[in-house]
């Protein structure tokens, strides 16, 4: 296997670390930078929690963020809805979790207008009496 210098340069960093800056995303950065968005996830990784690289993205993540807020005088509406965005986990509003539990209560009720009817039918049309039961007017 043949060893490949390091993408990871003074001048690959400055790029990424000028576009975290101007509020790239890191996707955008590693682009820009002309590496693979994997790749910076991987300088991410494989380093310690307090390393340069690590540092670094933090930093230019948090100058981006101060630009914005001294922005947000003239323009605070627009400077809220860029951090929302931007920095979801500090900026978003809280949302309540609401668990919603359902039980199934079904009532069927059958109101065809005619007493004594089969439910679900039309109303029947009155049936003739049977013939000796039958009561003349008078």
């Amino acid at each position: 296997m043949t060893w490949r210098p390091s993408k990871q340069t003074p001048e690959i960093l400055a790029i990424i670390q000028s576009a975290l800056e101007c509020g790239c995303t890191r996707r955008a950065s590693a682009n820009i930078a002309g590496i693979a968005e994997r790749t910076f996830y991987d300088w991410l990784d494989n380093e310690a929690a307090d390393g340069p690289f690590r540092s670094m993205i933090e930093a230019a993540e948090s100058e981006f963020e101060r630009r914005v807020l001294t922005g947000a005088i003239s323009h605070p509406a627009t400077a809220l809805k860029l951090l929302e965005r931007r920095q979801r986990k500090d900026w978003y509003p809280p949302t309540e979790k609401v668990q919603i539990e359902l039980t199934p209560n079904l009532e069927v009720v059958w109101d065809d207008g005619a007493a004594g009817d089969t439910p679900g039918t039309p109303a029947a049309e009155e049936a003739p009496a049977p013939a000796g039961d039958t009561e003349q007017p008078g």
